[in-house]
């Protein structure tokens, strides 16, 4: 059974083999405040942790841009991807945004990520822009909710 809980200190190491491993355990444990006081930065502001049964499958974040507009982000560990987590957690997340009163839910997406493009297409999201990040480009997506 898949369930999303409130990140935890511990999760950390758990996460480890994801990108929120590589930003470092002072900061992980930060974004875990942030998540448990449901505020980043004077937004609304939640970290999930995805377990199914007993094994930490991943991470979700819901992050507001603005008062209508919710960020979405989620990241399956490696050795759980490609087994329909992703597309379940993020259906749960839209439709819990959408009970927060959010109307629009957007991500970013790597422009070489075509996986994660067809992902969010697939879910109806919308390419909406491209912008440099780190001397990559990066898709906007936006979806309506």
């Amino acid at each position: 059974m898949i369930t999303l809980r409130q990140t935890q200190y511990e999760d950390y190491i758990l996460l480890a083999d994801t990108g929120y491993g590589a930003m470092g355990e002072a900061e992980f444990c930060k974004m875990a405040d942030a998540s448990m006081l449901k505020e980043l930065d004077d937004k609304y502001f939640q970290s999930f942790t995805i377990v199914d049964n007993d094994a930490v499958v991943g991470i979700a974040t819901l992050f507001a841009h603005s008062r209508h507009i919710i960020g979405t982000g989620i990241e399956i560990r490696p050795p759980h991807r490609q087994r329909g987590y992703a597309t379940y957690v993020l259906k749960k997340l839209l439709e819990f945004a959408k009970s927060l009163g959010y109307a629009i839910a957007s991500t970013y997406v790597r422009e070489d990520n075509v996986p994660s493009k067809a992902f969010h297409e697939k879910l109806g999201f919308e390419k909406d822009g491209v912008f440099e990040k780190n001397g990559r480009e990066v898709c906007v997506y936006l979806k309506l909710l």
